[in-house]
């Protein structure tokens, strides 16, 4: 169902930029109603909507849903108060954590009477509870905010108040912990761990505070902001992680800023007593002027604990186990609520203890080291607590101190390398000889890792490869009937049928048509819970994935349901017998004479599979091998194996990944897969480049393929290379109509007087213009000259820009000029919309949540709006609804669309890849990449393929072979954890981050292979990946001059990586002193390094950088194009001078 918004909401969405939108409806319990709510946050492109709809879906068709009471509420966003609705006035803005496991509704509050609370009850899981979405963009950096609230905990069986436990701040094994708030921040910034959302949950820190179940309990305590949670795209408060056999009600929670002295844009020093005169050069010594006078020393060993006040101190350095702990001394002199802030130990610098307390605490303290001791500026307790030293005796043997090298410098430490320590006492000697060691091994690759690991089912040819044979060695079978691979496909249809008649001994199983396996009568049931019987003979749809071991869930739609609801039956064993029917022709006998099928010593999957999957070492003889064909298809028989105890198992192919290493290239390139797989899958042969040129070779075999680079295609945007563009890819491909000069809210485009703007004239007869435009005479001759004297040759369209000198308009032409006709001989010329017959591909625009008619018409049962003009009406043009001349009403007579303004066309056309103008001729490298394909380029005319004897062949780095006999595990996790090259994955890790890479394996193997080498090498590779240029969007930039000359517009190459490198991975903004401070001007501002005219500049180096052509043998299939190899220059894009 739906429901309009009134006039009062448009005016709610009109005043700001970013607008956030409440929808609420009450939880009723009695009538049995539920609280529906969200939170609606509108961009700078939402704010102005022509209308706007509700939509209350995804309900059971068999139930009705009534709607009432609903609420839209304008949200004020002022961080002076984070909290909407803190007093609990009604449930609006408030919601539970996962619909449909808990629920909330409004209770007496703190004040009694007409005061209200929020409850939440009915929660499943402790994880349950209340949230509310509160304003980003008051979560900048060094803000601190201070959070009060309000709790009871009720029994949720007899609403009776609860006892909890303050001193647990953890989740208790026995759910007893109090409430505690969460922040939480999603769409962050990465840690280290790959973890882009931040989680801070904060406990009571009110002192000597005690829980009185009969009444509600305060809460507070404060927090800083950091980079990472500035970061977060959205930021949440949640009440949660209660015993969910509590209700949790909530009164007077407020999130307000802390009452805090202004930050300063500059860090200060720290407190100190002698302030030195700076240095020119930073020692390299720890200095020998303290800046505290007094130093603090730990207590011995089994001597008690020493009280130290908070401010600045300075602590000695301790020989022993000295730890700083904060704690809460008790009336009979006991210690509770302690927790370690900081340690010091073998006489080193004290440093911060784990744990989120220490953390909290010590957020921006320095910890200053000098010769003494080091200085620490304590922060101030909550009231009755103190801080402590307390001092511990320990050993450290040889096996520790080397554990604890291995923590330091590696990801951690493992059993095998502590064994393999030869080196004796942990001293500067023996690690520094270490260190040499670990930097001189050749770097383990996450590519040749992971390659090795890769043996996913490959049923049929695909670009990247082709499967193994049954017959060869190292094959995989299993003894379950049904795999992932005969499941619920989009590409592919599956259809489950039996065969039975009454008095077989036996039902035959089949999956489209094929025998799969026999089973005995009565054993195929559906799910008990699905109240369905399985019927013989009868064809199945397969929904889902089936579970890949015996016995496991084979799921199958139910096409008499009117739902058609997804049941289940067990997967059964394959089995044939003497008095069933047989497998087809394709089976073979299996002896365990030259074979051996057994789990291997390390079992092949064996946890996926529950052991129901097998590894054939050795190839097989066998006479059905000489009439299987050499690659297996997609719809070809399966293939069975038969052991010599009567037992059945079936082949599944498998794929192959073949070597091609720099050092050891493919011999043809993989040109003899490529012909035997009828081109389905690609050559292999690598591009040569700066990476592999010393190591390619000439192939002196026939089948050898190659490319010759960029072919030399041209097409003509025509309505039949359209069409066969979208046939051939899929993607939705049109010339754009309709769009307005003047659109329905009088908005108007500029004059084409105004010096250099681009204008578009369509190409008509003079009868066309029966009326053309009464214009001054300057600016009609300007006009008639600049139509007259331009090189586009586009039969339909001119485009001209006008001069910034030399050539003028009249007065009056000049401020009204939109609509306008000039007749030039027997030529009528039409101004237009700059974008009339742009030819865009309009894919983007066809999916569900990206525009909203799309909705609009599923619900409404009528054809996607963007779709339909090709699928429906054959039609290679889109006609943009501005209906200024057509419906001077606002609305179409049969669909419920409104007129489209110019502002809207001009916010989402950016998000549609523009090919060229209808009737220009475009190159196929200037294609989208989504359109840039081996079909398309191969329809279209010059093949880029070369071959045979004399063929220049290339390998790629760590292009390694797979191994069957590691099964199917990869984890890129797994590849850091297992490598010998301990010292070398820890640098890579931290170049890591300091590059802001992608964890995807090209960029492992170039950050890693250069962990300790020379920074240019890394910049070169970085500069040359696929991946970099995707990302800092570079890729595919062209200059100006080429921009003007295909497209008449003027445009400047992309800036971004340009600016990523002076910034993030060299100079940084600033320039610096040696010490590492900025360098400042004469009005005591930082030095900026470079301008934006440098930016620029740069930038036009940066032009040109392509795909290489896409190739077989990799890890990925992308249709886009060839993301491993380093990055080809397309010489006509690039800048003519750089």
């Amino acid at each position: 169902m739906a429901g309009e918004l009134n006039d009062e909401l448009q005016c709610l969405l009109s005043p700001r930029k970013e607008t956030i939108l409440n929808f609420t409806k009450q939880h009723v319990l009695s009538s049995h109603r539920y609280h529906v709510h969200g939170v609606l946050v509108l961009n700078e492109h939402q704010i102005n909507p022509e209308y706007a709809k509700v939509y209350f879906d995804g309900t059971d068709v068999s139930r009705n849903v009534i709607v009432d009471n609903l609420d839209v509420k304008l949200a004020p966003q002022d961080c002076s108060e984070l909290i909407l609705n803190p007093s609990i006035v009604d449930s609006s803005f408030w919601s539970y954590i996962d619909r449909g496991y808990s629920m909330v509704d409004l209770v007496p509050g703190v004040d009694g009477g007409s005061d209200l609370a929020l409850r939440s009850f009915g929660r499943n899981h402790a994880w349950r509870g209340i949230r509310q979405t509160l304003d980003a963009s008051c979560f900048f950096s060094g803000a601190e905010y201070e959070i009060s609230a309000k709790f009871r905990l009720l029994n949720s069986t007899t609403a009776e108040g609860v006892m909890c436990d303050t001193n647990i701040q953890t989740n208790d094994r026995y759910g007893m912990q109090c409430p505690s708030v969460v922040i939480y921040g999603w769409d962050c910034n990465e840690d280290e761990d790959g973890d882009d959302d931040v989680y801070w949950r904060f406990f009571n820190t009110i002192p000597f505070f005690d829980w009185d179940p009969d009444s509600f309990n305060d809460f507070n305590v404060g927090f800083m902001v950091d980079d990472r949670l500035a970061s977060c795209e959205s930021v949440h408060v949640y009440i949660h992680e209660i015993n969910p056999g509590w209700d949790i009600v909530m009164d007077e929670i407020h999130i307000v800023p802390a009452n805090t002295q202004a930050l300063s844009l500059l860090s200060t020093s720290p407190p100190t007593d002698n302030i030195p005169d700076p240095t020119k050069f930073p020692s390299t010594h720890p200095t020998s002027l303290p800046t505290v006078a007094s130093v603090t020393s730990c207590p011995l060993p089994d001597a008690p604990p020493v009280s130290v006040s908070a401010g600045p101190i300075m602590l000695a350095k301790s020989e022993f186990l000295c730890i700083l702990t904060k704690a809460l001394r008790e009336s009979d002199g006991t210690l509770s609520n302690i927790a370690p802030v900081a340690r010091s130990y073998d006489g080193r610098a004290w440093e911060p203890s784990a744990g989120e307390f220490a953390t909290q605490l010590l957020h921006q303290i320095d910890f200053g080291n000098y010769n003494a001791g080091t200085q620490i500026n304590l922060p101030e307790l909550a009231a009755g607590e103190e801080y402590y030293l307390t001092s511990y005796s320990y050993n450290t043997d040889e096996e520790s101190q080397v554990a604890r090298l291995f923590e330091s410098a590696t990801f951690g430490t493992r059993a095998e390398d502590l064994s393999a320590w030869d080196k004796g006492a942990v001293t500067a000697e023996t690690v520094s000889e270490w260190i040499k060691e670990q930097i001189n091994k050749p770097p383990t690759s996450h590519r040749e890792f992971f390659r090795r690991r890769v043996n996913p089912r490959f049923p049929n040819p695909r670009s990247i490869g082709r499967s193994d044979h049954p017959c060869n060695g190292l094959t995989r079978w299993r003894k379950y009937t049904f795999s992932r691979k005969d499941g619920d496909l989009w590409w592919n249809r599956q259809y489950f049928s039996t065969s039975y008649r009454t008095g077989d001994a036996y039902v035959t199983v089949k999956l489209n048509g094929h025998t799969r396996t026999v089973v005995d009568p009565g054993t195929l049931v559906f799910d008990s819970d699905s109240n369905f019987v399985f019927e013989y003979n009868k064809e199945y749809e397969m929904c889902r994935l089936p579970e890949e071991e015996a016995f496991g869930r084979v799921y199958m739609r139910l096409m008499d349901d009117e739902d058609e609801r997804c049941t289940w039956i067990e997967n059964p064993l394959i089995a044939f017998y003497s008095d069933s029917i047989q497998p087809p022709r394709l089976f073979m006998e299996i002896s365990n004479c030259n074979a051996i099928l057994l789990p291997t010593p390390e079992p092949i999957d064996e946890i996926r599979s529950a052991g129901g999957e097998f590894i054939l070492f050795d190839s097989i003889d066998d006479p059905t091998c000489d009439t299987l064909n050499d690659v297996t298809e997609l719809n070809d028989s399966p293939v069975f194996g038969r052991l010599p105890d009567g037992s059945w198992l079936q082949y599944e192919p498998r794929l192959i990944l073949e070597e091609n290493t720099i050092e050891a290239p493919l011999a043809d390139g993989g040109g003899l897969v490529q012909a035997l797989t009828g081109q389905q899958t690609r050559c292999a042969n690598v591009p040569r480049t700066f990476l592999n040129e010393q190591h390619c070779t000439l192939s002196t075999k026939v089948s050898a393929c190659g490319t010759s680079g960029a072919p030399q295609i041209e097409l003509e945007l025509n309505e039949e290379n359209i069409m066969t563009l979208h046939t051939i890819t899929g993607q939705y491909v049109y010339g754009v109509l309709g769009l307005p000069v003047i659109d329905f809210q009088n908005t108007t485009l500029e004059s084409p007087c105004t010096p250099g703007l681009r204008s578009r004239w369509e190409i008509l007869n003079a009868a066309d213009c029966p009326n053309p435009t009464v214009l001054e005479a300057e600016t009609n001759s300007t006009f008639v000259y600049l139509l007259s004297h331009t090189r586009d040759e586009n039969p339909f369209l001119r485009d001209i820009s006008f001069p910034s000198s030399g050539y003028v308009c009249g007065a009056n032409d000049t401020k009204s000029l939109a609509e306008v006709d000039i007749i030039v001989g027997s030529t009528c010329f039409r101004r237009v919309h700059p974008e009339h017959l742009s030819v865009y591909d309009f894919t983007f625009w066809t999916l569900d949540n990206t525009h909203p008619g799309n909705m609009v018409a599923m619900m409404d049962n009528e054809p996607n709006p963007i779709k339909k003009w090709i699928d429906i009406d054959g039609s290679v043009f889109l006609k943009y609804p501005s209906f200024h001349e057509d419906h001077a009403g606002g609305m179409d007579d049969h669909h419920d669309v409104p007129n489209h303004s110019i502002e809207r066309w001009n916010t989402h056309s950016v998000h549609f890849s523009k090919l060229g103008r209808f009737g220009d001729k475009i190159h196929f490298v200037d294609l989208p990449n989504e359109l840039r394909t081996e079909e398309v380029k191969d329809y279209f005319g010059d093949s880029e393929s070369l071959g045979g004897y004399g063929t220049m062949i290339c390998g790629s780095p760590n292009e390694g072979v797979n191994d069957p006999t590691l099964g199917y595990q990869f984890d890129v996790e797994t590849g850091q954890s297992t490598a010998s090259d301990l010292r070398n994955q820890r640098v890579y890790h931290y170049g890591n981050h300091v590059h802001d890479w992608h964890y995807l394996l090209t960029g492992h193997h170039n950050l890693l292979s250069n962990a300790f080498g020379n920074y240019g090498d890394i910049l070169r590779e970085i500069s040359f990946n696929p991946l970099m240029a995707e990302n800092l969007s570079f890729l595919q930039s062209k200059s100006a001059a080429y921009q003007w000359e295909t497209q008449q517009r003027v445009s400047f190459a992309d800036e971004n990586f340009a600016r990523e490198i002076m910034q993030l991975f060299s100079t940084g903004l600033y320039l610096l002193n040696i010490d590492g401070t900025p360098k400042l001007d004469e009005n005591k501002q930082p030095v900026l390094v470079y301008s934006n005219d440098d930016i620029m500049s740069f930038a036009r180096i940066w032009t040109g950088f392509d795909y290489q052509q896409a190739r077989g043998n990799v890890e990925e299939a992308s249709s886009s194009g060839n993301r491993h190899d380093p990055m080809r220059i397309q010489a006509s894009w690039r800048d003519k001078f750089p």
